[in-house]
């Protein structure tokens, strides 16, 4: 990579301090950038109790336009965010008029459009990310957000654009002109290592009261429709009554699982601890006998390879990149294949897998965007 430093404008959806896994990747990728000695301006929405700027480790971030909180996934939501992308818009466009760039990093589907504007306004090269998209799904519906995204690879892409999985690769192949570039990268390595080195496992399972005897399995990430959070309870009822679920999280469908839970007698075999810090979820994980995800679609799964990469058995859809991982204590299925799998399983743990670690981590993703970045500003 060119040791040159450049004026990097980053626009995106969401952003710190929210904890979902596309901010929490953007949120790397700028980190890395900052360290690396680049300039990183970020453009983003703000929550109503976030401040409208700050500069966290020598990162600018601009939170202009305020999001109305409303119903998570819902068509309100999504409607309220396309015309909020038009202040985002504006504003942005002001900052950049006043202020040099060298090139701009558009990383939602509704910034690619502004990214786009900018682009062709102030003659900068543009570099687009997608993260989730229907595209990944076996059986992509027709809906608001599977137009928005054809609109965006149509019309709206960079120079270079990077995405997830080979999927999203070959939809922007035909839709695009794009210089598509499949990356990997979005582990938190530094917290990896350390909550595996001060990590007492056994002290963790008692503050979440299980003993040995138990045997745990893990659910972690947001209860909504996606993630399917009930095809777990549905697992666990058909296991033996010495296996406990556990979920970490929180979500509009909880309550709804929570019932769920009690109408099926599991309330003693089901544990609610709620949103953990990123920390304290890894520590879940690490002293957990396996992790289980249901989604019907993941972008990449960070915390499958979480799982993988602190030596917790991982029992998973075929979702993100966990079906591409060659690893004996990874297992993929149907969800009704599962619960046989699971119960089979001598749930016997691996070691700690720094290999694995130092290909998804969120540096690795920040050096392959700046060296696409750096080939582009170097043509």
């Amino acid at each position: 990579m060119s040791e040159e430093s450049h004026n990097i404008l980053v626009l995106a959806e969401e952003f710190y301090p929210s904890r979902s896994g596309g901010a929490f990747a953007k949120w790397e990728f700028c980190k890395h950038a900052a360290g690396m000695g680049h300039d990183v301006t970020v453009f983003t929405t703000r929550d109503m109790d976030e401040a409208r700027s700050e500069n966290i480790n020598n990162i600018s971030i601009y939170r202009p336009i305020g999001v109305p909180r409303v119903g998570a996934y819902s068509w309100a939501e999504r409607i309220i965010r396309i015309f909020i992308s038009i202040p985002l818009a504006v504003s942005t466009i002001r900052w950049v008029w006043r202020n040099d760039i060298d090139v701009v990093f558009s990383t939602s589907h509704l910034t690619h459009w502004i990214g786009t504007l900018i682009s062709t306004l102030f003659n900068k090269p543009l570099v687009s990310f997608v993260g989730y998209t229907p595209s990944v799904s076996p059986d992509p519906e027709l809906n608001l957000l599977y137009l928005l995204e054809t609109v965006n690879f149509r019309l709206f892409f960079g120079q270079v654009s990077f995405c997830r999985s080979d999927r999203t690769a070959e939809q922007l192949k035909k839709t695009g002109n794009s210089d598509i570039k499949v990356v990997n990268g979005i582990l938190d390595a530094e917290l990896l290592q350390d909550v595996k080195d001060h990590t007492d496992r056994k002290e963790v399972r008692k503050e979440l009261g299980f003993d040995d005897e138990s045997t745990l399995i893990t659910f972690v990430g947001r209860f909504s429709p996606i993630k399917r959070p009930g095809i777990a309870v549905d697992i666990v009822s058909e296991l033996p009554e010495t296996y406990h679920l556990m979920f970490v999280g929180d979500g509009p469908l909880r309550p709804e699982i929570e019932r769920d839970a009690r109408r099926r007698n599991l309330t003693d075999r089901t544990t609610f601890t709620g949103e953990l810090s990123h920390e304290d979820a890894l520590r879940a994980i690490l002293a957990s006998d396996a992790l289980i995800i249901t989604s019907e679609v993941e972008s990449y799964s960070a915390t499958g390879l979480e799982a993988a990469v602190l030596g917790t058995p991982l029992f998973s859809t075929p979702v993100g990149v966990l079906p591409q991982l060659d690893s004996n204590i990874v297992t993929i299925a149907r969800p009704h294949k599962l619960v046989t799998l699971i119960e089979k399983s001598s749930l016997e743990r691996a070691g700690f897998d720094s290999e694995l670690l130092n290909r998804h981590s969120g540096e690795h993703f920040a050096r392959e965007i700046m060296d696409g970045m750096n080939e582009l500003l170097n043509e």
